[in-house]
């Protein structure tokens, strides 16, 4: 079953099994997350579509497909759910860090694609004028980049602290650890 790729007639021919082909509409996509545990163990499915679904009461609307590897598909009724459960990352499920990600069509997914965690990060003890956005956004990503990757600012946490999102490196042992240090101080 290897993949063959051949040029004919300025077109690009993909051959493969097409069992393992996934085909989804350009209005089913964008309700798409492939998931993958930590561990590497295998998802226990119908535990995550109860864990979901009693978080959001019943309206996570998911449905669970096997992909590869390990890797499963959750695709959402809604976009809303969908990009809530993004943002709500990370999760942990069966005692491990589920990595969700989000992808194209023109990507392939593989194990190598969960590589990143994405954390929220709250800094407190600064100065409120000093967390607003440019300068907080600023200083936010120079703490980021010292912990993994910043991926964004949120600037409607600004009246106790200051959070920001970082996408640390799954692969490592040991991702980072945070001193308290208060910066007003």
């Amino acid at each position: 079953d290897a993949l063959k790729l051949q040029l004919k007639s300025n077109e690009l021919e993909v051959i493969t099994n097409p069992s393992n082909v996934l085909e989804y509409s350009d209005s089913e996509l964008p309700k798409v997350i492939y998931a993958r545990m930590l561990s590497g163990r295998a998802i226990n499915k119908i535990g995550l579509k109860n864990m979901f679904e009693s978080i959001w009461q019943s309206k996570a609307g998911v449905k669970l497909e096997d992909y590869t590897d390990g890797i499963i598909i959750l695709k959402f009724e809604s976009e809303a759910v969908k990009n809530r459960i993004i943002r709500g990352q990370p999760w942990a499920f069966g005692g491990s860090y589920l990595i969700l990600i989000e992808a194209d069509a023109m990507t392939q997914i593989t194990a190598e694609s969960f590589q990143k965690i994405p954390f929220w990060v709250q800094v407190h003890g600064i100065p409120p004028g000093l967390f607003a956005k440019p300068f907080g956004e600023k200083l936010g990503k120079e703490i980021a980049n010292s912990m993994g990757e910043f991926m964004e600012f949120d600037p409607t946490h600004q009246s106790s602290f200051m959070r920001f999102r970082v996408g640390s490196d799954s692969t490592k042992a040991s991702w980072f650890t945070l001193n308290k240090h208060r910066l007003s101080e």
